[in-house]
């Protein structure tokens, strides 16, 4: 371990680092990067306590399952891996397709798991069976980060389309879609309390969205001295015909 100008901790150099994920402890770290390897590492003294089996390329998505019993990462042929995480043992894996997968992301309760690859979509597992129990589609180009709101219900995507995405796990559909970035959406994190999600965008900009688009119009409305125009009800998107502002 290496300490830098500020006392941080930090870990050994190596090859570039492409995904960071914490436990739920805080008590170990686990990282992936261009050598094609994960590791887990002591937050507390920097040592190096696993590696896990390499890729033949590199490594982005990387995940703890809530537990801190399993890791989950990706490599470039369209399989996501799932690791004991103590002793690096491969316990089982997930088959998307050819492309490439880099968002992975594990539900609160630890049973289910995404991946949004290259390809377009985003796949939920069932972590114990390893079946796919839905696919996510609509995003025009490859995704990057992938993640569970907090109650496991909902699942957001972001993708290099330049748009985030939100969606119903029960059954797959799109529930809103985001836009104003001019930029790939690189990263998309829930709050805790799962009302607002932050996307981070190769635009230079950080956005905050409401998860319930009623919060977002209530808001709107406050300060709107008219009602909404055809193109932002279709943004939200709002489907009847009535005043979506009546007080204005």
């Amino acid at each position: 371990m290496q300490e830098d100008k500020s006392g941080a901790a930090c870990f050994l150099k190596g090859a570039p680092i492409l995904g960071v994920a914490i436990s739920t402890d805080g008590n170990y770290a686990l990282t992936s990067g261009w050598d094609g390897y994960a590791k887990r590492w002591d937050t507390q003294t920097g040592e190096l306590l696993t590696t896990y089996e390499g890729c033949n390329d590199h490594r982005y998505g990387i995940a703890y399952s809530p537990d801190g019993q399993y890791v989950l990462t990706n490599c470039h042929d369209g399989v996501m891996r799932m690791y004991d995480a103590q002793s690096g043992d491969k316990l089982r894996q997930f088959t998307a397709n050819k492309e490439m997968i880099v968002g992975v992301a594990v539900s609160p309760d630890g049973r289910l798991a995404l991946s949004g690859s290259s390809d377009k979509t985003a796949h939920l597992w069932d972590v114990q069976t390893g079946q796919e129990i839905q696919l996510l589609t609509g995003h025009t180009t490859y995704l990057y980060a992938v993640a569970f709101s907090p109650d496991g219900k909902l699942a957001l995507t972001s993708s290099a389309d330049h748009k985030a995405r939100l969606w119903d796990l029960q059954t797959g559909w799109e529930l809103r879609r985001f836009t104003g970035h001019t930029g790939a959406v690189e990263r998309a994190v829930f709050s805790p309390d799962g009302k607002t999600f932050v996307t981070s965008s190769d635009d230079g900009t950080v956005r905050m969205w409401d998860v319930d688009y009623h919060d977002t119009i209530d808001y709107l409305c406050s300060n709107l001295l008219r009602d909404f125009t055809a193109e932002e009800r279709a943004q939200y998107p709002i489907m009847d015909d009535k005043p979506t502002c009546p007080k204005s």
